[in-house]
């Protein structure tokens, strides 16, 4: 029985295509040839032919494989359990099933990652159900990130809306293991970040590296990121040093000059210096940004013209 699980150049076994079919007697009289030949919830314990059941939504299949006493506790091998699986690929009646019969710990984690099944949530359906059952709404993971953090990373707004309206209330503050929060790492998503400022989370953070959420958002080229946050406040030269400020990065970084123009009309430093004595104005020529270069050497001219101005009043005085 071994060969069954031999897999084809699409990395396909037997029992998957025989899943993908979609016959349930078909699945059905695999699964008893299994328990046959293998012994009942032998013939794989929670892995992936397990989670094949749940990713095509073989609703009758997957019922028949609980019923019949198949492991749904266990976990595969990376180290997700079956409930994980079912929470990730958005089988919403595999949830119900499983939390009708009580048959797992709701509050086990990933081995590897740490991640709990509130990690694994896409929609807000998923998250009040969870929660629901007694979900840990603010369970990290090995890389310090809660089940919000993930949700704003991934841009899943949905999942972010239900769980800032759900009771109790998650961390809004809460840091990674880099100590960035939640707006250092929303990219491309203003409207996440917009909930976040709401929420309170800090602005001007600044996380393990020395960047702000605005010096995050110049480093991925996030031009409504930027946008969004310049109109909220932030700092446009915040950073815990020069080299690193939304300025420097958005020269040596940015696809495109829109960024630099944002934090210039914002009020980022262009005549500032890093702890080496390189201006802006080296890293531009460096990097060939034309654009950049041009408007920084015009505002040195008018800088080094108001101070001879300066000068030439207090002389004549």
């Amino acid at each position: 029985m071994d060969d069954i699980w031999i897999e084809d150049e699409t990395g396909l076994t037997a029992f998957d295509l025989v899943v993908k079919r979609g016959k349930v007697e078909d699945v059905e009289e695999f699964i008893r040839l299994l328990e046959n030949t293998a012994g009942r919830g032998k013939a794989f314990e929670v892995g992936r032919h397990f989670s094949l059941l749940v990713c095509q939504k073989a609703r009758p299949s997957y019922g028949f494989c609980l019923k019949r006493g198949w492991e749904c506790n266990g976990k595969d091998n990376a180290g997700a359990t079956l409930l994980d699986r079912v929470i990730e690929y958005e089988f919403l009646e595999g949830v119900e099933v499983l939390l009708q019969k009580r048959l797992f710990d709701i509050k086990v984690q990933n081995s590897p990652t740490g991640d709990t099944v509130l990690h694994y949530a896409r929609s807000a359906e998923a998250v009040k159900l969870l929660l629901n059952a007694g979900a840990t709404i603010d369970g990290k993971n090995k890389d310090g990130q809660t089940p919000l953090f993930w949700a704003a990373y991934l841009g899943c707004t949905g999942v972010v809306e239900e769980l800032l309206n759900s009771t109790p209330k998650p961390d809004v503050k809460t840091q990674d293991a880099e100590g960035s929060n939640i707006l250092h790492v929303a990219f491309d998503r203003p409207d996440i970040m917009a909930l976040m400022v709401k929420h309170g989370v800090d602005l001007n953070a600044l996380n393990n590296g020395g960047r702000t959420p605005l010096g995050m958002a110049s480093w991925w080229n996030d031009v409504e990121g930027v946008k969004f946050l310049l109109g909220a406040g932030a700092n446009p030269n915040g950073a815990r040093a020069v080299e690193i400020s939304p300025l420097f990065t958005a020269i040596r970084l940015s696809n495109t000059s829109e960024i630099f123009r944002l934090l210039v009309k914002n009020g980022a430093e262009l005549l500032a210096q890093d702890s080496r004595g390189i201006t802006a104005l080296r890293v531009a020529v460096e990097y060939d940004k034309r654009y950049e270069a041009k408007c920084i050497a015009k505002k040195m001219k008018d800088r080094y013209a108001e101070k001879a101005r300066d000068i030439y009043a207090s002389v004549l005085h």
